[in-house]
């Protein structure tokens, strides 16, 4: 382990929230934000930023596409779709990862005090040590470093109830768009297998498959009596 990517951070319970001092997007200083270790629900990827108009960062990245970063007990959140050149954690560095400009007007990324969110897509490429007598983070390149940062190519956003997977959302001008996918409609199989035995996490997975693959998803539309039909979505980067 490289004592030179030690971060030293503020006092912190083992269980609690740990602020970083230090941290960057593209060379800009981001001067404080929360590093939770966070898992699919809040930030999938690598970066919510909470504070985005302080900042400028929509301009900056020429963030347009609004999505749904994931969903809490509040509902779900929402942001601006980006991609920095790179995350600096002290002196470890993270490029190109997939980042979210959160539009919540409220909740915990609404709070002024908070700049940020590090989610899982960075927290996989290091092995991560905390240090709390020494008050120090340290990031540990693994294997998973250097690997890119994908986002969904389908432009769905799911989730699973009593009869299927739900769309929550179809993003505007995205592979399911296309495909005529709406929100409210039920998947019940995709590539012909039922989605009773595909976990969520497995789904989602599916579709950041490789640009230019094909999806088959056996859907239902929304409303009665609708008979199922299969669509196909060819997945794309969206970001």
């Amino acid at each position: 382990m490289e004592e030179r990517l030690g971060q030293e951070v503020e006092p912190a319970e083992i269980d609690g929230e740990i602020e970083l001092r230090q941290a960057g997007v593209g060379g800009d200083l981001v001067e404080q934000f929360e590093f939770l270790g966070a898992g699919e629900h809040i930030s999938a990827h690598a970066f919510l930023f909470a504070r985005r108009e302080r900042h400028g960062l929509a301009a900056k990245f020429g963030a347009t596409r609004e999505v749904i970063p994931g969903s809490g007990v509040g509902g779900p959140s929402r942001a601006l779709l980006a991609r920095a050149a790179v995350l600096e954690l002290g002196e470890a560095q993270v490029k190109a990862p997939v980042t979210y400009l959160s539009r919540q007007t409220s909740g915990a990324f609404a709070n002024p005090a908070l700049a940020g969110n590090v989610g899982y897509g960075v927290l996989r490429q290091f092995d991560i040590t905390f240090d709390y007598a020494s008050r120090q983070l340290f990031l540990e390149p693994n294997a998973n470093h250097g690997q890119p940062d994908v986002h969904d190519r389908a432009g769905l956003w799911l989730e699973r109830g009593e009869r299927g997977i739900e769309v929550i959302e179809v993003v505007a001008d995205s592979p399911a768009a296309a495909a005529g996918l709406k929100a409210g409609d039920l998947i019940v199989a995709i590539d012909g297998k039922a989605v009773s035995a595909i976990a969520l996490p497995d789904v989602r997975a599916l579709l950041r498959a490789a640009p230019g693959t094909r999806v088959r998803l056996r859907v239902v539309a929304a409303g009665a009596g609708k008979a199922p039909k299969d669509v196909v979505v060819a997945l794309k980067d969206l970001v």
